[in-house]
């Protein structure tokens, strides 16, 4: 969403695109789980 983007644009001002592209997919890995979890 909206969010994820906003970290990601800001998160580029200060690390590596490829550290940011592993922890947009360790978040959906994350929110997975717990939607799992959960559900």
């Amino acid at each position: 969403g909206s969010l994820t983007l906003n970290l990601y644009f800001a998160s580029l001002q200060y690390t590596s695109p490829t550290f940011v592209a592993s922890m947009i997919n360790t978040i959906a890995s994350i929110t997975f789980v717990v939607a799992v979890m959960i559900g």
